[in-house]
């Protein structure tokens, strides 16, 4: 599979990517069949999704290097400092405030919140 699979899910090409997966399950059995069938199901049930084709020329990213960088950004810089140890409601709280800090939402965030009495 290797490469030319990332070339026909590159290109969009979902259909004939299952086709080949399907004509490779028909070589094998036990375990690899197996995988191969699990990859078949996956395919398919994300085809929708796998519209790589499609959402490059309409100019979005398709690999995980944006959001791993965006997670670092956001939740690596205040969140993993050290000595820093976070509850899942305290962090989530934060993590808000520090993503309308980075949207520049800030004032409009605190101009709505009135001051406690």
């Amino acid at each position: 599979m290797g490469e030319q699979a990332r070339t026909l899910a590159l290109d969009g090409q979902t259909r004939r990517l299952l086709n080949d997966v399907q004509e490779q399950q028909k070589q094998y059995r036990g375990p690899k069949r197996a995988a191969l069938a699990g990859l078949h199901k996956y395919i398919r049930d994300n085809e929708q999704e796998m519209r790589y084709d499609v959402f490059r020329a309409q100019g979005y990213q398709i690999g995980s290097g944006p959001v791993e960088g965006a997670c670092k950004c956001v939740v690596g810089k205040r969140l993993k400092q050290s000595g820093m140890i976070w509850t899942r409601a305290g962090s989530s709280a934060i993590l808000a405030l520090r993503v309308a800090w980075l949207n520049e939402e800030w004032e409009p965030l605190w101009a709505s919140k009135p001051l406690a009495a």
